[in-house]
């Protein structure tokens, strides 16, 4: 009887500690992102990229988010065609943090597929916050 009593405590200690351990690798960071692309209503040369991009800290550290900020591809096939960029805070809470945006993109007689074989638009997203005085930086990939 007592063999099996140490064999269930060792049980549950190592389900314990795995899960304990697990945890603590978990990303701090939540992001949400929505993005759709039409055409211009008093441009048909271009088309609107809209975003918006949520993030939540989900940690147990007490920091205040300071900034959110888009990846726009690096690739020159990209960034030729964007011809302007805004972005406007629309949420702010110390933990949570919504920003909506807009990316003019010139797409002359290009056809939808070709549009979409040019690639990602954004990347990923840079958060900037504060804790414990100082400014830290991440930057969270998409792909």
């Amino acid at each position: 009887m007592s063999k099996k009593l140490i064999i269930l405590l060792v049980a549950l200690l190592l389900m314990l500690f795995g899960c304990t351990a697990e945890q603590s690798n978990q990303d701090p960071w939540s992001m949400d992102m929505v993005t759709s692309m039409g055409g211009s209503q008093e441009d048909l040369t271009v088309q609107e990229l809209e975003y918006q991009i949520d993030i939540s800290y989900i940690g147990s550290n007490n920091v205040e988010i300071v900034d959110i900020e888009p990846l726009i591809s690096k690739e020159p096939a990209v960034r030729a065609r964007i011809t302007e960029e805004s972005q406007q805070v629309v949420e702010k809470e110390s933990t949570n943090m919504s920003v909506e945006g807009k990316l003019i993109i010139s797409t002359g007689e290009l056809t939808k597929k070709q549009i979409e074989e040019i690639g990602p638009f954004i990347t990923g997203v840079t958060i900037s916050w504060q804790e414990n005085g100082q400014i830290h930086e991440t930057t969270k990939s998409l792909q």
